[in-house]
């Protein structure tokens, strides 16, 4: 089910639930019963804060005004030798 916004001249803005595509231009107003055109908006798309893609936007935007500092320098440790180390036909192509 999708919700419908229509504007009553009488009354004013109403929403009506009915299905996807299954809305038309015009219905009648529940409280006048007057006839209200649909009013056409963009879609109203929502996203969770838990939502990856938001909690990728809402970092990028702090770090333009809030950057991470580092207090020291990565640990020493093994380096990662790459896709080269783990599949042998790869280490006999020329390296940049």
């Amino acid at each position: 089910m999708v919700s419908y916004t229509y504007r009553c001249s009488v009354c004013g803005e109403f929403d009506r639930r009915a299905p996807m595509g299954g809305g038309g231009a015009n219905a009648p107003c529940p409280t006048c019963d007057t006839k209200a055109k649909r009013v056409y908006r963009p879609p109203r798309i929502g996203r969770s804060p838990s939502d990856p893609r938001m909690r990728l936007i809402e970092d990028t935007k702090r770090s333009a005004c809030e950057p991470q500092v580092v207090d020291s320098l990565p640990a020493a440790g093994r380096r990662s030798r790459g896709a080269s180390a783990r599949d042998p036909r790869l280490a006999a192509l020329p390296r940049p």
